[in-house]
């Protein structure tokens, strides 16, 4: 596999882990928004709001503990 983008990482997430239903689809969809917040803070000047920043951090979160517990059991 030879991923050099952003949505090529996206696009990869989803065929390994969502849709083999290793990991819950809710955290594609996340991540799927959250390069459109990405996309539209690097290339559009625009800034996220306050609410899409904690949703990020949110997010964030919620998926590392999900890979931890999922691929890093003790």
């Amino acid at each position: 596999m030879n991923i050099k983008t952003h949505a090529g990482v996206i696009a990869a997430f989803g065929q390994a882990l969502v849709q083999t239903g290793q990991i819950d689809a809710a955290f594609g969809r996340a991540f799927n928004r959250l390069q459109d917040v990405r996309v539209r803070a690097d290339y559009m000047a625009g800034s996220p709001s306050a609410e899409e920043a904690a949703w990020a951090v949110t997010q964030a979160e919620a998926f590392v503990a999900t890979m931890r517990a999922q691929f890093f059991r003790a």
